[in-house]
């Protein structure tokens, strides 16, 4: 049992094995990603009501109401990532005034972290590692995609230089494709991404 899941133990949950077809009889296999988002997710907010956000419209960089952990928390699919800000104690930086540009992996992206690896990076004593991890995804200034697209690195907040590139018309951060860009808020811009990138070096900042 880890530390966390005495406080937050997780419920009984029942899965199907298979999506129903349009009645056809025959189902279609759910997921492993979506199993392991749905555990983790069970785990850390067993409570939430919280749903993802399917507006379809562009959004604006330079718009936004609320800062970067408001807006994060009204889209939905970044439940885990405030909750591991909060645990780092990355919270007052990222509720200042910036700007900054935040790469913010989804519930489904820490749901492909090795078995394990979260629990251990939320325990309070790899409190400087999950800082350091999460610094890695955040760089200085408001960036929009179409920017970001034109760069060959990023400077992080870590101090390491994360590899930019593009896959068809997606940005790409050290190998992690942008799936929701220019989330706008008031002190910067998410940009959602679908895996959680690790520094190769603990950080270089203090």
């Amino acid at each position: 049992m880890t530390a966390l899941s005495r406080f937050l133990p997780l419920p009984t949950l029942s899965i199907p094995a298979a999506i129903p077809d349009g009645g056809s009889g025959f189902g279609r296999p759910v997921p492993a990603p979506a199993f392991a988002a749905a555990r983790i997710l069970l785990r850390y907010f067993p409570m939430s009501t919280t749903t993802q956000n399917n507006n379809t419209t562009p959004n604006n960089p330079t718009n936004g109401s609320g800062n970067l952990l408001a807006r994060a928390a009204a889209n939905g699919s970044f439940t885990i990532f405030g909750k591991a800000v909060e645990q780092a104690g990355l919270a007052p930086t990222l509720n200042g005034a910036g700007p900054f540009t935040v790469f913010a992996p989804t519930d489904a992206a820490f749901g492909k972290l090795p078995a394990g690896k979260l629990d251990s990076l939320m325990k309070p004593e790899n409190k400087s590692e999950l800082a350091s991890l999460l610094n890695y995804h955040v760089v200085s200034g408001r960036n929009s995609a179409a920017a970001i697209a034109k760069w060959e690195t990023a400077k992080t907040v870590n101090g390491q230089a994360a590899p930019i590139m593009m896959q068809g018309d997606r940005v790409c951060i050290d190998g992690a494709q942008v799936s929701e860009a220019d989330i706008g808020s008031s002190n910067g811009v998410i940009h959602g991404i679908d895996r959680v990138i690790l520094p190769t070096a603990p950080s270089t900042t203090q």
